[in-house]
C-alpha cells in the first residue's frame, strides 16, 4: 500500500506568514520534539525588509502569500485543505490575515480544534482601537498562546470563556545563556536590529557624538541591521567625524557573529521600541538602554530596572547618552552582574520554554470537552422583529441548544411591513425587544448598536 495514503494525519500544525531568520530554531525544536508536527508558512511578510525562509526540511511546507490592498492585508490559499484532518492548528493571531478567520469559522463548525498564537494586542496595547476585533477572533479560537506572561494575564481577564497560555517571546536556548567570567574588557555600544524610524537609530547616533569624547578610543558604536535609514546614518556618522568609531556591519543573524558582537558588548540600546534584542543581549549577559515611554513589544517584560536594563527618558538625547556613559565606564557595576543577567534568561526565556509551552497548549487544548465548552456560551439569534414563523425556529433551535443557552433579540416588536402581534407567553423565556413599541425602521442605528451591546454583554 502506498505510504502517503497511510500516514497518520497531523496532530499539530502551525500556521505563520512566514519564518524569520530568529524564528527558525524554534520551529526545528518544536518539529523534533515529536512527529507530527507541520509547520506551513510563507516565503515573505507584510513589510519587505524582515529577511525569511522555509527551509528544504521534514516538517516544513512552503505557502503561498498573496498580499492585498498595498500589502496591508494577506490571503494563504489551502489552508483548510491541508489542515482539515490536523487535531490542532495554531494560526497567527493577526486580524490583517483573511484565511485565518475562514480557517477559525470552518473549523468551529466543523468542531476542530483551532489556537491562535502571537500578540495579545495591537501596538498601543490593551486600549488600542483594534481590541474588539482581536477580541472576536480571540472568540472563534479555542484558546490563545501569548508572548509573555503579562499579556496573557490580561486576556485571561478580558476573556475567561478561552484558555490562554504564555510561551515566552525567545531567539535563544539555554546553551546560548552564559557569558565569560571574569569579564573580558567591553568596551562597545551595540544596537541590533532593524534600522527603521520607528526603532530611532539616529537617537543614539547623535547621543554617541555627544560623549565621544569622555569615551575610551577603542569604544565604538555598532549597528547590526538592515533597514531603510542606514543610509542617511552612514551619512551622517561621516558628517560628525566618526567613521572610525561607528560600525554598520548589516544584518547579523548568525548565531556564532551574534556571539561575538555581545562578547565585546558593555551595552546594547534600544532606542525606539524593545523587541526581540532584549532577550538576545541579555542571554550573552550584556544589559541594555531602554527608551522608558514607547508602545513597546511584549519582550520589555525582561527589562527589570537596576537588574537587566537602565532605562531613559523617551527621545533625549542627552539622557541616553549619560545613560551610556554608566554602562561603559570601566568600574561600572553591570560588569559583575553579567552572569544573573544570562541566568535569568536561562530560567524564563528561552526556545525550550516555548517548545513545553506548545506541548501543553496542544495537550489541554486536545482533551478538553467540546460539550463543556459549549455549555460556557449562549447562543443569540437577532432579527428587526420575530414573526410567527420566526419563533417557531427559534422553539426549534431551544431544543438543539437548551433553552437557557438561547438568546431572541429583536430591534422592535413592530414594523412598518408587516402587522405581526404575539400573544401573551408566545415569546421563549430569554426573548428581549431592544426598543418596545416602537417600528424597526425608525430606530437610529446608535440606539440599536448602544442596546445590542447591553444586552450582549449582560448574557
Amino acid at each position: 500500500m502506498n505510504q502517503a495514503n497511510t500516514r497518520r494525519p497531523d496532530s499539530l500544525s502551525v500556521i505563520q506568514t512566514c519564518i524569520p531568520d530568529y524564528r527558525l530554531e524554534f520551529f526545528r525544536l518544536l518539529i523534533a520534539s515529536r512527529p507530527g508536527i507541520k509547520v506551513l508558512a510563507g516565503r515573505e511578510y507584510f513589510t519587505q525588509d524582515i529577511a525569511a525562509k522555509v527551509p528544504d526540511e521534514e516538517g516544513f511546507a512552503p505557502q503561498a502569500n498573496r498580499f492585498l490592498w498595498w500589502r496591508n492585508f494577506l490571503w494563504q490559499p489551502g489552508m483548510w485543505e491541508q489542515t482539515k484532518d490536523t487535531a490542532v492548528v495554531v494560526a497567527e493571531f493577526n486580524p490583517r490575515v483573511f484565511s485565518t478567520w475562514v480557517l477559525l469559522l470552518r473549523r468551529r463548525l466543523s468542531n476542530r480544534r483551532t489556537l491562535l498564537w502571537g500578540h495579545a494586542w495591537g501596538r498601543h496595547g490593551a486600549k488600542s482601537y483594534t481590541r474588539p476585533i482581536r477580541m472576536l477572533m480571540a472568540r472563534l479560537s479555542d484558546g490563545v498562546i501569548c508572548y509573555s506572561q503579562c499579556q496573557a494575564k490580561e486576556l485571561s481577564i478580558a476573556l475567561p470563556t478561552r484558555r490562554v497560555w504564555a510561551a515566552a517571546n525567545s531567539c535563544v536556548s539555554r546553551n546560548d545563556c552564559q557569558t565569560d567570567l571574569p569579564p573580558r574588557e567591553h568596551p562597545h555600544i551595540v544596537c541590533v536590529g532593524r534600522l527603521i524610524r520607528e526603532k530611532k537609530p539616529h537617537l543614539l547616533l547623535n547621543a554617541f557624538n555627544r560623549i565621544v569624547g569622555q569615551l575610551p578610543p577603542s569604544t565604538k558604536l555598532i549597528f547590526a541591521g538592515q533597514g531603510r535609514e542606514r543610509g542617511t546614518l552612514e551619512k551622517r556618522a561621516n558628517e560628525l567625524g566618526l567613521g572610525r568609531r561607528v560600525e554598520f556591519l548589516g544584518q547579523v543573524s548568525d548565531p556564532g557573529r551574534l556571539r561575538e558582537l555581545y562578547d565585546r558588548a558593555a551595552v546594547a540600546v534600544s532606542p525606539g521600541y524593545v523587541g526581540l534584542s532584549a532577550v538576545q543581549c541579555m542571554a550573552s549577559g550584556v544589559p541594555m538602554a531602554v527608551s522608558r515611554d514607547e508602545p513597546h513589544s511584549p519582550e520589555i517584560e525582561v527589562c527589570l530596572e537596576g537588574q537587566t536594563c537602565a532605562f531613559f527618558k523617551t527621545d533625549n538625547e542627552a539622557a541616553l547618552a549619560a545613560a551610556l556613559l554608566a554602562f561603559v565606564q570601566p568600574w561600572s557595576a553591570w560588569r559583575s552582574r553579567r552572569q544573573d543577567i544570562a541566568a535569568f534568561i536561562a530560567e524564563h526565556y528561552t526556545i525550550e520554554g516555548m517548545v513545553t509551552a506548545f506541548a501543553e497548549a496542544e495537550k489541554e487544548t486536545s482533551a478538553g470537552s467540546p460539550q463543556l465548552e459549549r455549555a460556557e456560551s449562549k447562543v443569540a439569534f437577532a432579527w428587526a422583529q420575530f414573526g410567527p414563523y420566526h419563533l417557531a425556529r427559534l422553539h426549534a433551535a431551544a431544543q438543539v441548544f437548551g433553552p437557557d443557552r438561547l438568546l431572541g433579540i429583536e430591534v422592535a416588536n413592530r414594523t412598518s411591513t408587516y402587522a405581526w402581534r404575539r400573544q401573551e407567553g408566545e415569546a421563549l423565556a430569554g426573548f428581549i425587544t431592544l426598543c418596545p413599541g416602537e417600528k424597526a425602521e425608525s430606530v437610529s442605528a446608535i440606539q440599536i448598536y448602544r442596546r445590542a451591546v447591553s444586552v450582549l454583554r449582560r448574557h
